[in-house]
């Protein structure tokens, strides 16, 4: 018993510690682009069936010490749209996680519950494609999150 005692405290001298690694936990996806870090991506409509518009909520991370760009770039009905999020320096931004919060939201859309949606990510000369679920208000953690349009996005006014 003492041998294996003193194994296993000196085989925990032998391994370095190992960073904290950032994962998706839920339903969400992630991806680095650049160096920016894209986490939990995930779209939520207020309709069941076919949809043309969702909120994309997601956290990025900016590790760097200068402001960083997301580019999100997706395909419309007639043609593509790109939103752009401002990442500073140190430190996070999230968008439509908590009810209330600023959200993005991608309209003119062709896709439906349940979908996986492709969007492209760029951050400075790095580019990545994701395949982002699309999910419904039906399902009570989702139900606050759905897209909340005001009258520059809803085409009204």
């Amino acid at each position: 018993m003492v041998s294996c005692t003193v194994v296993l405290t000196l085989s925990a001298c032998i391994y370095p510690y190992e960073p904290i690694n950032y994962t998706d936990v839920g339903d969400g996806v992630g991806a680095d682009v650049g160096d920016l870090q894209l986490r939990n991506a995930v779209m939520v409509t207020a309709d069941e069936d076919l949809t043309s518009t969702v909120s994309l909520i997601f956290t990025v991370l900016n590790e760097t010490d200068r402001d960083q760009y997301l580019e999100i770039l997706y395909s419309t009905t007639v043609d593509c749209a790109i939103k752009e999020v401002v990442v500073p320096a140190h430190s996070q931004v999230t968008r439509g996680f908590i009810p209330g919060q600023e959200q993005l939201i991608l309209t003119d859309l062709d896709t439906r519950a349940g979908a996986l949606m492709r969007v492209q990510v760029s951050a400075g000369d790095a580019t990545t494609e994701m395949m982002v679920p699309v999910l419904n208000g039906d399902q009570p953690q989702y139900a606050p999150l759905v897209p909340m349009l005001d009258d520059s996005e809803s085409g009204v006014g």
